[in-house]
């Protein structure tokens, strides 16, 4: 079944409305998930450039990021 046939079926059996609340709700959700994704990421990012920033000794700090990634 082609994309086409199923856009078809959908206007044919009138669940327009039906199909686009659904897929609103996906990408809303799907919007949520991929910023609280990209919180926590941010977050690491920042924990890193602490360690590497505020640890003269770059050995420490290489070995307190390797934990943090892990």
């Amino acid at each position: 079944m082609t994309v086409s046939d199923i856009l078809n079926e959908i206007h044919n059996e009138n669940v327009e409305i039906e199909i686009y609340k659904a897929l609103s709700e996906w990408m809303i959700l799907d919007r949520q998930q991929n910023i609280v994704k990209l919180a926590r990421c941010k977050s690491t990012i920042r924990a890193i450039n602490k360690i590497a920033n505020n640890n003269p000794n770059k050995k420490e700090a290489l070995d307190g990021i390797i934990n943090l990634c892990n």
